[in-house]
């Protein structure tokens, strides 16, 4: 299976799936595929984080579980990808 289609299937899981374990699941596999360093990647996390501060958005009219599943992710993002994330911190705090 290739990457991208893996990060479809967990951006599935992230977006329609209300379970917690669930969630925080798909957003640990999605931070141990950041840490593969390719340019794919790069752009798919950097994607990833900005759908992430899009749900995160009080403009935004989203469930719960999908800002839970945005603070998750983000939270494994700064972690795993730290250079990906730091280009994003400004709006990661406006939104927080």
């Amino acid at each position: 299976m290739e990457i991208p289609s893996v990060i479809t299937h967990l951006n599935t899981c992230l977006q329609r799936s209300r379970e917690k374990p669930v969630l925080e699941a798909a957003a640990r596999a999605f931070g141990k595929l950041a840490l593969l360093h390719s340019s794919v990647m790069a752009e798919l996390a950097d994607i990833q984080v900005k759908n992430c501060l899009e749900w995160l958005d009080k403009d935004n009219p989203t469930t719960d579980s999908r800002r839970h599943a945005a603070v998750i992710v983000l939270a494994v993002l700064a972690e795993n990808a730290p250079s990906i994330f730091y280009t994003h911190v400004e709006n990661y705090l406006q939104v927080i």
